[in-house]
């Protein structure tokens, strides 16, 4: 594939962008206290360093004001047209260090979560786990005090559902005591998921 550069948006007269995601400074004259106060600066390819969240960042200075900018970004806003003024940018194949243009695209918030769950299959870290394996789930054992019926309640939703309250089933628990004509005693999670196959 060819490269393509294009200037970087917002600092035209210092840096361009190319499709495959390479950033380089564009030759100039800057002021400088020796030699007259001024010097010529080559152009470059700049040499990104990975930020903390993941993605390559890239060092600008212009006036002696330096700001790090997301290379995915600069790619973005050179290369792919933003007419419902969408605020990310996507990585399509999940790897945030992959910048080149086709693998990029304009997102919502949503839609960018969505792709990561629904396309990359990715849970995030602050995202429960679903049923038994969520730490939170506190599964108990219910038995009827009058039919001696036994049943396994696994999360709060569940006892909601049912008509209990989750923290009077923990209170009862705790005390021994029934609740609504029941007995709750905590189940352990290795029993249930042996049962549960």
């Amino acid at each position: 594939m060819t490269e393509i550069w294009h200037p970087c948006a917002g600092f035209e007269t210092h840096y361009e962008v190319s499709n495959l995601g390479n950033v380089r400074s564009l030759e100039r004259v800057a002021s400088n206290r020796h030699n007259n106060g001024v010097r010529k600066l080559p152009s470059r390819v700049l040499k990104p360093c990975l930020g903390s969240s993941g993605y390559l960042l890239v060092s600008f200075c212009v006036d002696n004001v330096k700001s790090n900018q997301n290379v995915h970004r600069l790619v973005a806003r050179a290369f792919i047209e933003n007419q419902a003024n969408k605020p990310q940018v996507n990585h399509k194949n999940g790897v945030k260090t992959d910048n080149r243009v086709e693998n990029l695209e304009w997102a919502t918030a949503s839609e960018n979560g969505l792709h990561s769950y629904a396309v990359l299959g990715n849970v995030g870290k602050n995202k429960p786990a679903f049923g038994l394996k969520n730490p939170k789930v506190k599964p108990v054992i219910a038995t009827n005090i009058s039919t001696g019926e036994q049943m396994l309640v696994a999360g709060t939703k569940q006892k909601t559902e049912m008509g209990f309250s989750q923290t009077c089933v923990d209170k009862a628990i705790r005390e021994g005591r029934p609740y609504k004509g029941w007995v709750f005693r905590p189940a352990r999670i290795a029993a249930l998921e042996g049962a549960a196959q």
